[in-house]
């Protein structure tokens, strides 16, 4: 995962992968450098965010997540379950609220920052590689199989979309015009017009 704190510091960025390490960059990533390394080399980060030039999220394998409140001079562990589920996703909405998306149904919200995480329960168990918010109430969750779910207000609840191909749905984003396009294993790419309903 990479994520620059733009737009109020757009030239700091962070990168985060296998071995337990975040890279760190202050030139808009012409120069990458160690930051963290965790001490159990196993840990892989799966995806991190910037929420500003201060306040970076990174998460990953079996419930992983560190936090750093001072651009990344010190990280500190943090729980967010109690399963050790991989997170594979960390989002933000317009609203300010944070989405992580996991493997077993993990969908989580936080409207704080980061600092609590709630459970936004969908009928589905499989996992979830992410969730694209469209605005204050929509979501997008998308994951193994071809699962597309849509929750019109703001996770309390979700209703699958049919999709035509049962492939592994690995990233999504909205284009401008509000196209959706959602890329897959095996080539796939879907594409919806109508804010994910179809």
């Amino acid at each position: 995962g990479v994520s620059f704190a733009t737009p109020a510091a757009p030239r700091l960025g962070w990168a985060v992968g296998h071995d337990a390490t975040i890279l760190a960059t202050t030139d808009e990533g012409r120069i990458w450098v160690k930051q963290y390394q965790g001490d159990n080399l196993q840990d892989s980060f799966l995806d991190v965010l910037a929420l500003d030039a201060k306040r970076v999220i990174a998460v990953g394998a079996y419930g992983l997540c560190v936090v750093t409140t001072d651009g990344g001079t010190t990280w500190t562990r943090q729980k967010i379950s109690a399963d050790d589920y991989h997170l594979n996703r960390i989002t933000r909405g317009p609203s300010g609220s944070l989405y992580l998306a996991g493997e077993r149904g993990t969908l989580l919200r936080s409207a704080d920052a980061g600092a609590t995480w709630t459970a936004m329960p969908v009928a589905y168990t499989g996992s979830f590689y992410g969730i694209l918010p469209l605005d204050r109430r929509t979501l997008v969750a998308h994951g193994l199989r071809g699962n597309i779910h849509r929750s019109a207000d703001d996770g309390q609840s979700w209703q699958p979309i049919a999709t035509p191909d049962p492939v592994l749905i690995a990233a999504a984003v909205k284009l401008k015009g509000n196209s959706l396009v959602f890329a897959g294993q095996a080539r796939t790419l879907l594409l919806s017009r109508d804010d994910g309903k179809t």
